[in-house]
């Protein structure tokens, strides 16, 4: 049995679509016994367009909601953790800001920073990740860095397309196929991707990137490809 860990967006899809042979790729690797997973960076309720691909599993916001058959594992901040990333974007980095949990809010913070309030968020304790938008790639690095030196130890960040996505400590693309890794008991899962929040992932599990995502991603990937399909056909005639 081989397994697939796949990023989702402009590695599955193509300007918001699934791409057909993708999707029919996906569908042989299936039916030959095998194992694919979705591990995307969006927040667990972020799922437009996900429903148009066959998967083992959906690994929502870089693995901090899990949905792996009728199993649910997710990770959330903790508590006081919240409030303080909303203070220090409120501040530093007034953005479009989405909070991802079973109860669901966003705020465009940038406008309507007085709709939400400190002790608002103290009732919220199912937060799984939090989206700062900000559309720019040097702010979003700059934000980044900011919350890792900041809240060392109480969350992750990876800047990924026109956002930045914050998650609970530990919690990585990476690390998720290390748990579907082990969960499964195999000596390799094959990964893909295409943008920064990916990169981690590509790297430690020697795995591929599309030709069309970043360039820094693309340097450090083991392999290229210009197409999930083709680096499935290589995988499933064992030439990698």
């Amino acid at each position: 049995m081989k397994i697939i860990v796949s990023d989702f967006d402009n590695t599955i899809t193509k300007n918001r679509i699934i791409l057909k042979e993708n999707k029919e790729a996906v569908k042989k690797f299936r039916e030959a016994g095998n194992l694919f997973f979705i591990c995307s960076g969006r927040g667990k309720n972020a799922r437009r367009g996900m429903g148009g691909i066959e998967r083992d599993g959906l690994l929502m916001a870089s693995g901090s909601a899990m949905e792996i058959g009728d199993e649910v594992i997710e990770s959330y901040f903790e508590k006081g953790v919240i409030k303080e990333v909303y203070s220090f974007i409120k501040k530093n980095y007034p953005s479009h800001v989405t909070f991802n949990g079973n109860s669901h809010f966003v705020y465009c913070l940038k406008f309507y920073f007085k709709k939400l309030k400190n002790k608002d968020l103290e009732l919220y304790d199912d937060v799984t990740s939090i989206t700062s938008f900000l559309f720019n790639k040097k702010r979003m690095l700059n934000e980044a860095n900011d919350l890792n030196k900041l809240f060392k130890g109480k969350l992750n960040t990876f800047p990924n397309s026109g956002c930045v996505d914050i998650v609970p400590p530990n919690v990585s693309k990476a690390n998720t196929c290390d748990f579907i890794k082990n969960k499964y008991g195999v000596d390799k899962v094959y990964v893909i991707g295409d943008n920064l929040n990916d990169l981690e992932m590509i790297e430690r599990h020697k795995g591929a990137c599309v030709s069309s995502g970043l360039k820094e991603v693309k340097e450090k990937a083991t392999y290229v490809y210009d197409s999930l399909a083709l680096y499935i056909e290589d995988i499933l005639n064992e030439k990698i």
